[in-house]
């Protein structure tokens, strides 16, 4: 008796990872804001860590599950859960340092290079002081959106001991 409830065991215990490995994974991460292309690892961690938030927020945090409203401990930690939410869905997974920025100015790769020197080519022109301009912008704007990210990354981190269920 003691084998055959062994080799159920065992049958079950098979079953559920051939089940999990094939048609059911529940550990794998899908991550609906990159392209299906290749993506620096650096890019994947902001978007896999919001994916996290987001799975957790549109399918964990739905009435009856978990009583946010119960503390105010909660109420805060939702609220802070769900800012970060809503600034990955407007600002974080679709910026552009060059929004807004009037990029007329900017000469085409084929119109940055000088004609051809004696040797038969050509050098790299100096960029304008208007292209100079954009990129400073753009860079600067770059910075602040890295720092906010990384602001927010951490304190997903720190609200991770709050997503469960």
């Amino acid at each position: 008796m003691q084998g055959l409830q062994a080799a159920i065991r065992r049958i079950k215990k098979c079953w559920r990872w051939f089940k999990c490995r094939t048609w059911d994974p529940h550990n794998r991460l899908h991550i609906k804001t990159l392209p299906v292309t290749w993506t620096d690892r650096c890019e994947r961690l902001p978007h896999a860590m919001f994916q996290i938030l987001t799975d957790f927020i549109d399918h964990e945090c739905s009435p009856g599950i978990i009583d946010w409203e119960a503390t105010s401990e909660s109420r805060e930690v939702m609220a802070e859960m769900r800012d970060h939410y809503n600034w990955w869905k407007t600002v974080g997974r679709n910026f552009n340092e060059f929004e807004g920025l009037d990029l007329s100015v900017l000469r085409g790769a084929g119109e940055r290079l000088s004609p051809l020197n004696e040797n038969g080519r050509h050098t790299l022109l100096p960029e304008t002081d208007a292209e100079k301009a954009v990129f400073q912008i753009a860079n600067e704007r770059e910075e602040a959106f890295k720092a906010e990210l990384n602001r927010r990354m951490k304190r997903i981190v720190d609200l991770s001991p709050h997503m469960w269920t």
